[in-house]
């Protein structure tokens, strides 16, 4: 019994490094979205002007923000701690 209790109390880490595709989401205000090579779907708040550029291939490294729910029912919020553009 303790043993389950244990496997529970793991803590998920807090900071990502993938490579995705820019993504336009929603259609009331344009929001950036970022889906990563392993269908995770990211919302940064910081994402610079220059990567704002849908179907855009990066790198990143970034961090869950707060309780990193999800937004528009879309994505978790992230800080963008690095990013890059990936030529292909």
């Amino acid at each position: 019994m303790i043993a389950l209790l244990l496997v529970g109390c793991g803590k998920e880490s807090n900071t990502i490094s993938d490579t995705g595709t820019i993504t336009i989401v929603g259609t009331d205000s344009v929001i950036y979205g970022i889906v990563t090579a392993h269908g995770d779907r990211l919302i940064p708040t910081n994402l610079g002007l220059q990567f704002e550029i849908d179907s855009l291939h990066v790198e990143f490294e970034a961090t869950y923000v707060g309780d990193s729910t999800i937004v528009n029912d879309w994505g978790r919020r992230v800080n963008l701690l690095r990013i890059e553009k990936v030529l292909y």
